[in-house]
């Protein structure tokens, strides 16, 4: 369309009128020709010939006879990169942070968890898609990935041949149930029971976030655009077949409601519907999708008949223009067909689905730097220089001859150079005009580029477990070499971080926030956490948590260290000399050195930090009264053990006394008792001795008494 019939519809805007789907769809395609033409003259060419280089494609130049090696600097290059930032973004803990304002932080942690869980069961899981979108973007200079909320359901019906009243209003309560029929009756001893409970049931089969690498040839956007999220055009150019987007009609279409998309059918009977949309001019980027991928699809194939299966020409488009006519631009999404406006609607919130990524941020564009743009020219360079040294030694070993048309040379016999064959001809017939050998000083010239390449890549040779013909005779001297040379890539780790990797997880938690529809759990520590719908509304905080140190860090932490020690002897003499302020900043700012600027992750936040500190204050004065009071009461225990320790000796003396006053008793008895003994045995043996010896005397005695008492007898007898 001319610039006159541009002026003259601007012209004819009309304040206060509701445009109509005609100009809508005219308007919108004029921005959708804009940005596939832009995209094609400014970025596709230079996109194909670095994806050239990195697979080592011919450079065009090649000449029979000659040398035709690639080299491959480019995808070495990547390929080294490559596991670093694997490594940082999917390797251990999310390395970004969401929080849900007004919400338990543990709540944005289980979302993190939820959409890495959800994407891991996808295909592509989350190692291939951030790998591809890193590869991508490093070569191409600017990836993009898709969301978009994956929901895939299908109604079936069941019965139940008896359900209890709470089952059956469990059933009725559920949104995804609709009860047909059911029979209430009454069971004994049951009581009032539901028969013949008949209900059609909502079954989901997908219900989830969904991302994939969106190809770059596919995005196209506004000449104007300076970043993926601002109000220019955006969109993706693809192909699709009539069975794809009838599916998708047959997914969002309500029950008697029309169709989201529209005209299907015309497309599957004709295979062509006309568009009301004036010619354009016919884009580009189709066609260099085609070139680029070897394969031509322009033929006349038989999916190119009209069917499901014929493949078209297919636009998600997202823009902004004054749809009622208020004097306001509204963010509207359109889809077209072959030029054709199939689709459109008001885009209220302004999401865009898509998540760019650059290496390098080339200011005020859409569009960055790719990190292979570093590394191309040296390629070509060592490409160049490696096939004339390999061309000179072919001609060094080989030789180059000259020859006498009339000397009879046997000119086969000259060229197939066999050794020890002979070749034929007169004297002096053949001359050697081989060039000059190469100077082998040139071979410095490649390790030159080497070096060129590894400061331009970041990757030394250490790095890759090869050595190096300078190394330092100390660890800490390779360690501060490998830092040094590890800081580029460690800023292109940041900017994928503050970019479109934070961009990527606020757009998953949109979809969440409006498409989730039941309560997820997942378990975080051993603790099983529920969140609800309701919990994820709020405004979403991302922040970048990746722990990169840098050399300046590094010093910095140390220097906190010794100022930590300084502080740690002065307040042994000076108490109170830094305050809990001083040592939260402390403990703040070496984190932050150690390169996590999310310091939540380590620190309390400061008033709970002060009320946990209070609280140990608090509980320490407790202990310490506690200690004073066990103090105590262990000295009056100690001073108790003594008295009981004291009125034992005292007992156990009287008790000792007692005992030995009743010993000497009973020895004091046994003595007297002895004495007694001894007494009576000593009378006895007197006894004895004085009866042995006054017997005879008894006897003669008594003899005479008897005598005598006899004679008396007879006497008086």
């Amino acid at each position: 369309m001319d610039e006159e019939k541009e002026v003259g519809r601007e012209e004819e805007y009309e304040p206060g009128k509701q445009i109509e789907e005609d100009e809508i769809e005219r308007q919108l395609w004029t921005q959708v020709k804009r940005a596939e033409d832009y995209v094609a003259e400014n970025i596709a060419t230079d996109r194909m010939t670095r994806w050239d280089r990195y697979y080592g494609r011919k450079l065009g130049n090649e000449r029979k006879g000659f040398s035709k090696y690639i080299s491959r600097e480019v995808m070495e290059t990547i390929e080294w990169m490559l596991p670093f930032f694997i490594r940082t973004f999917i390797s251990g803990d999310p390395k970004i942070t969401i929080k849900i304002k007004g919400q338990d932080p543990k709540i944005g942690k289980a979302l993190m968890q939820k959409i890495h869980e959800d994407l891991s069961e996808n295909e592509p899981n989350m190692f291939t898609l951030f790998y591809v979108w890193f590869k991508d973007a490093l070569v191409s200079n600017t990836a993009l990935i898709k969301q978009t909320w994956n929901l895939d359901q299908e109604t079936v019906e069941q019965e139940f041949p008896i359900l209890q009243p709470s089952q059956f209003q469990t059933l009725t309560t559920d949104p995804d149930v609709t009860v047909k029929e059911a029979t209430q009756d009454w069971v004994p001893p049951f009581g009032l029971v539901f028969r013949g409970v008949r209900a059609d049931i909502l079954k989901t089969n997908e219900d989830q976030v969904y991302a994939e690498n969106m190809p770059h040839w596919e995005f196209i956007c506004s000449p104007d655009a300076r970043g993926i999220n601002d109000e220019y055009g955006k969109g993706q150019k693809t192909k699709v077949t009539l069975d794809y987007l009838k599916r998708i009609n047959r997914q969002f279409t309500q029950e008697g409601g029309e169709p989201f998309f529209k005209h299907l059918d015309e497309f599957e009977r004709d295979g062509a519907v006309s568009s009301d949309v004036e010619d354009l001019g016919e884009s580009t980027t189709s066609t260099e999708r085609i070139n680029y991928l070897d394969r031509d699809i322009e033929l006349d194939r038989e999916d190119d008949k009209p069917g499901p299966g014929q493949v078209h020409d297919f636009v998600e488009w997202y823009d902004r223009i004054d749809i009622n006519g208020d004097g306001f631009l509204e963010n509207c999404t359109a889809w077209f067909l072959d030029k054709k406006m199939i689709r459109y609607e008001l885009n209220e919130e302004g999401f865009i689905p898509f998540s760019a990524l650059t290496p390098i941020i080339d200011c005020h564009k859409m569009f960055g730097v790719a990190w292979a743009e570093l590394i191309v020219p040296l390629q070509n360079l060592v490409t160049m220089i490696t096939r004339r040294i390999l061309d000179n030694f072919d001609f060094t070993n080989r030789g180059r001859w000259g020859y006498d048309p009339d000397g009879q040379v046997d000119v086969r016999a000259l060229l197939n150079a066999v050794p020890g064959d002979v070749v034929r001809g007169k004297k002096d017939a053949i001359f050697d005009i081989s060039p000059q050998p190469m100077d082998y000083r040139v071979l410095g010239l490649l390790q030159h580029f080497d070096k060129i390449k590894e400061d331009r890549g970041g990757v030394p040779r250490l790095s890759k477990g090869i050595g190096d013909d300078t190394k330092t005779d100390t660890s800490g001297g390779i360690a501060q070499l490998l830092g040094a040379a590890g800081q580029r890539m460690d800023m292109v780790a940041r900017i994928f971080a503050e970019t479109g990797v934070k961009d990527f997880y606020k757009k998953c938690v949109w979809l969440y926030q409006r498409n989730l529809r039941k309560p997820f759990s997942v378990t975080l520590r051993g603790e099983e956490i529920q969140v609800t719908p309701e919990q994820l509304q709020g405004k979403v905080i991302c922040t970048v948590n990746l722990g990169i140190e840098t050399a300046i860090g590094q010093q910095e932490a140390q220097k906190i260290e010794r100022v930590v020690a300084f502080l740690g002897k002065m307040s042994e003499q000076f108490p109170g000399l830094v305050t809990e302020e001083d040592a939260f900043s402390i403990c703040t700012k070496y984190v932050t050195c150690m390169g996590f600027p999310e310091t939540n992750d380590f620190l309390a936040e400061f008033d709970k930090f002060i009320e946990a500190n209070k609280k140990a204050k608090d509980n320490q004065g407790q202990m310490m009264q506690m200690k004073i009071q066990l103090e105590q009461a262990k000295q009056s225990l100690e001073v108790a053990n003594q008295k009981l320790a004291m009125a034992k000796l005292q007992q156990d003396g009287k008790l000792k006394i007692a005992e030995l006053k009743q010993d000497m008793a009973m020895a004091q008895q046994d003595r007297e008792q002895r004495d007694r003994d001894s007494v009576r045995d000593h009378k006895a043996e007197l006894i004895k001795l004085l009866f042995e010896k006054l017997t005879p005397q008894v006897e003669g005695l008594v003899n005479r008494e008897i005598g005598e008492g006899i004679k008396r007898g007879n006497n008086i007898a």
